[in-house]
């Protein structure tokens, strides 16, 4: 059984002209991200989890002695950070 889709035009026509400002942005928080660390590193942490989509799990790796970073990465969340962040730019 074969469905259509439907596509609202204004709606793609905005995620087109978004995607590439999302990018910058992004970049730019990576970018930021050591120093923000040394601002202060309870928010870059609340900035990275919002980059990565949500909750980071630290979990210990006994044999080599160090924490194993556990996300999942959020494409919805990442945009959503990217359109939000600080600076507070109207896209």
């Amino acid at each position: 059984m074969e469905q259509e889709l439907v596509v609202d035009e204004k709606q793609a026509a905005r995620v087109v002209e978004v995607l590439p400002r999302v990018a910058e942005r992004y970049r730019q928080l990576v970018d930021d991200l050591p120093q923000a660390l040394a601002r202060d590193v309870r928010e870059a942490r609340a900035d990275i989890g919002a980059l990565l989509g949500g909750e980071i799990r630290l979990e210990p790796d006994n044999e080599r002695m160090q924490l194993i970073a556990g996300y999942r990465l959020s494409h919805e969340a990442l945009v959503l950070k990217c359109l939000n962040a600080r600076d507070k730019r109207s896209y």
